[in-house]
């Protein structure tokens, strides 16, 4: 007396060709509830088992896809437990999916990265939740632990998959390994930090200025050279009062020939005005390097002051001895002269 409903019957028509349908069928009673037969309903459902077999072909296709890229791709429910996993993420982090779908998401990535990943979490779910048409365009950087506790990489997007009401019941994570690119940074980042150690404790004056002029950098040794406690300081004070004139249209020159793209001289000498007022006179090396990632110019000022100051007092000292010497020889001559002509 139990209603059934079978699927998936196929049958056969009289022209030979398959259909699938759909049968029900209930125990037919008399008035006085006696069974006298059966009813049977049919439902043809050969285009909806075309369908769901293009769509599970589909499926296939894609799975198939996701388990040979070389990319990273992971399904999440809404709790972030990996429901789907493709086997490169196996082959990277060393787990097998069985172990992955075991370990919380805490256990897989770094304290920072989960941290992030919670931020991201707690702020786009509620959105998500909210506006069907709400999208995720932002790629994350996340720090994998490996079964061997080693350190990866990788660069993540996320996207939502949605039920026919546009409701999130999923997460969907694509990524790359960009663990040799991390590396890389950090090697240029600690080369870096050691470039600019080496320019902080340089006896010499170094600035890095941008295209304009602007003061991107200077170390203890230019703050020494001009007098002044900071580089605020340094950057406030106007050029043409740190230049004595002859030197500031010199630098005028040379900023005129950079902006019409032609070559300056890479070393010249410029007399600049400290804090306290003295000159200094400055020998100058100036060439292009990449700072940030952008090409500046990186100036280096070595102070002749006293090399110049010394060389003047050498050339007065070398001119008295001159004047001596001619003087001791008009008398030595003069003498000569007197005592024997033809000796002088």
């Amino acid at each position: 007396g139990e209603s059934t409903k079978e699927f998936d019957w196929q049958i056969i028509r009289k022209d030979g060709t398959k259909r699938y349908i759909e049968q029900s069928a209930s125990l037919q009673k008399d008035s006085s509830g006696k069974p006298i037969g059966f009813r049977g309903i049919l439902h043809d459902i050969t285009e909806r088992k075309h369908t769901e077999e293009l769509l599970k072909k589909s499926e296939e296709m894609y799975r198939l896809l996701a388990d040979h890229v070389k990319d990273l791709v992971w399904l999440m429910d809404l709790n972030l437990s990996i429901t789907y996993i493709s086997p490169s993420v196996e082959k990277m982090t060393g787990y097998s999916l069985g172990e992955l779908q075991k370990l919380t998401l805490d256990k897989v990535i770094s304290s920072a990265s989960f941290q992030e990943a919670m931020n991201i979490y707690m702020n786009v779910i509620p959105r998500a939740k909210a506006d069907p048409a709400y999208t995720l365009n932002r790629l994350v950087e996340m720090e994998l632990i490996d079964k061997n506790n080693k350190s990866l990489w990788i660069e993540c997007v996320f996207s939502f998959i949605r039920d026919e009401k546009g409701y999130p019941i999923s997460i969907l994570g694509e990524g790359r390994d960009i663990t040799e690119r991390k590396q890389m940074e950090y090697s240029l980042r600690k080369s870096e930090e050691n470039f600019r150690h080496s320019l902080d404790d340089s006896p010499l004056g170094v600035r890095i200025v941008s295209a304009e002029g602007e003061t991107l950098y200077a170390n203890k040794a230019i703050l020494d050279i001009y007098g002044y406690d900071s580089i605020d300081e340094l950057k406030s004070t106007p050029l043409i009062k740190r230049y004595t004139p002859e030197s500031f249209a010199e630098f005028k020159e040379r900023r005129e020939k950079r902006d019409r793209g032609e070559s300056g001289p890479s070393e010249y000498e410029i007399n600049i005005i400290r804090k306290d007022g003295e000159i200094r006179h400055i020998n100058t090396l100036r060439k292009e390097i990449f700072w940030n990632g952008k090409k500046q110019s990186q100036v280096i000022y070595q102070d002749t002051t006293q090399r110049r100051k010394a060389e003047t007092k050498l050339k007065e000292t070398l001119e008295t001895l001159r004047r001596s010497i001619k003087t001791t020889i008009q008398v030595l001559g003069i003498a000569s002269e007197a005592r024997d002509p033809y000796t002088a």
